[in-house]
C-alpha cells in the first residue's frame, strides 16, 4: 500500500508540510511530533518512511542531451534558486539532477519508480525520448520557458517568438539591413520560436530571408564565437547579428575582437536573456530580459497545487519580455560616421 502525505496528515492531525519536514529528516520538528507521525504511518500500513520521504521531493530536471551546456549557467542557478524557495516553503524538498536512458542514474531510477511527487523540467526538448519518459513517470510535471507544445499541458514561459522578433527590430530602427542570426537547435521549441521571430521581423519590414545569414550554433559562448567567425566572414558582411542567448552573442563579440571590428561601430550585437554579463561585457550587451526566477517560482507554486489536487488540468501562463538596449548596438549611419576616415582624422 502506498500512503499520500495528505493521508498522514489527517491520521497524525497535523499539517502536510509537517509529515513531509519528518520524512525529510529537517530540523524544528519536536521528538513528539516525530512520534505521532511515524505512529500514524504504522497504523496505515507501516509503508516504509524512506518511500514516502520520496514522495515529499519535487524534482528540478535538466535533460541529459543539453548537460554540454552546463548545470552551473547563470540561468539555471536562477531558476533552482526561485524553485527551491517555494517548494521548501511548502514543506517539500528540491533534487535538481539530469534524466536520460540510464538505468543507474538516481534521478531515472526515481522516475521509473515514481517516486517523485512531481517535477519542474528545464531545457525542455522535442526529442521523443525524452518526453516519452516524462510521460511515462506519470507524475505532475511543469515545463519552463515552453509554450505552445501540446505534450507539456503545464508550463510556464515567454513568448520566444517575440523574444527573436525584438531583438531583431531593435537591429532594424537603428537602420540595420543585412542582419545575422545566430542560432539554437532544432530540438529546442522556444529556440526554433525565437529564430521565427527573427524571420518575422525581417519580413514585416520587407527584407527577403537570406538563409546565408542563419548560422547553427549549440548555444554554448565557444561555439556562438566560432559560427560569429563563419558569419563575419561573408561578404559583404552584416552589419547587425541577434545571438539566440547571451552565451552565444558574447562569443559573437570575441569572434568581432580577433577579427579587429569594433563593437558598436562595425557591428552591432544583441542576445537573449539578459544574464548578469551582458551589464560588465565591453561593450555592454543589449539584449532581451527574460523572467526566469519569476517563471521558476510561478512554476513551482503551479506544480504544488497540482499535487496536492490530485489531478492535472492544462495550463499555460505567459510572463512578460522586455528590450534592454545597451551599448553594443547603435544606428547604423551614427556607427558609420564615428568610423569614417575622416571623423577619425578629425577627433
Amino acid at each position: 500500500m502506498r500512503l499520500t502525505l495528505e493521508q498522514i496528515a489527517k491520521t497524525a492531525g497535523v499539517s502536510v508540510s509537517t509529515v513531509s519536514r519528518v520524512l525529510n529528516r529537517k530540523p524544528n520538528v519536536s521528538v513528539e511530533t516525530k512520534r505521532i507521525v511515524i505512529e500514524a504511518i504504522q497504523s496505515l500500513g507501516e509503508t516504509p518512511p524512506s518511500e514516502l520521504a520520496a514522495k515529499g521531493i519535487i524534482g528540478f530536471l535538466v535533460p541529459e542531451t543539453t548537460k554540454y551546456m552546463g548545470l552551473q549557467t547563470p540561468v539555471l542557478l536562477a531558476e533552482i534558486a526561485a524553485a527551491k524557495e517555494v517548494v521548501e516553503n511548502e514543506g517539500y524538498g528540491l533534487l535538481v539532477g539530469t534524466f536520460g536512458e540510464d538505468p543507474n542514474s538516481v534521478v531515472d531510477r526515481m522516475l521509473a519508480n515514481k517516486e517523485f511527487a512531481g517535477a519542474i523540467v528545464a531545457r525542455a526538448s522535442t526529442l521523443p525520448q525524452e518526453t516519452d519518459r516524462l510521460r511515462h513517470a506519470d507524475i505532475p510535471f511543469v515545463f519552463v520557458n515552453t509554450l505552445g507544445q501540446a505534450h507539456y499541458r503545464l508550463s510556464v514561459g515567454v513568448d520566444n517568438e517575440r523574444v527573436g522578433y525584438l531583438a531583431t527590430r531593435h537591429l532594424l530602427e537603428l537602420g540595420h539591413r543585412r542582419i545575422g542570426f545566430l542560432g539554437g537547435q532544432s530540438i529546442f521549441p522556444s529556440l526554433i520560436a525565437r529564430l521565427e521571430g527573427y524571420r518575422r521581423a525581417l519580413t514585416k519590414s520587407g527584407i527577403p530571408i537570406d538563409e546565408s545569414l542563419v548560422v547553427e550554433t549549440d548555444l554554448t559562448q565557444q561555439s556562438g564565437e566560432e559560427a560569429a567567425a563563419r558569419l563575419l566572414g561573408q561578404r559583404p558582411r552584416p552589419t547587425g547579428i541577434v545571438g539566440v542567448n547571451d552565451y552565444v552573442a558574447v562569443g559573437c563579440l570575441n569572434a568581432a575582437a580577433k577579427l579587429s571590428l569594433s563593437v558598436p561601430h562595425h557591428l552591432s550585437i544583441v542576445g537573449c536573456d539578459d544574464i548578469e554579463i551582458t551589464r560588465y561585457v565591453r561593450p555592454a550587451l543589449s539584449t532581451v530580459y527574460i523572467p526566469w526566477r519569476d517563471m521558476a517560482a510561478l512554476a513551482a507554486r503551479i506544480l504544488v497545487e497540482q499535487i496536492r489536487r490530485g489531478s492535472v488540468h492544462r495550463c499555460e501562463i505567459e510572463l512578460d519580455v522586455t528590450l534592454v538596449p545597451r551599448d553594443s548596438t547603435k544606428s547604423i549611419q551614427a556607427a558609420s560616421v564615428t568610423s569614417s576616415p575622416t571623423s577619425r582624422r578629425n577627433s
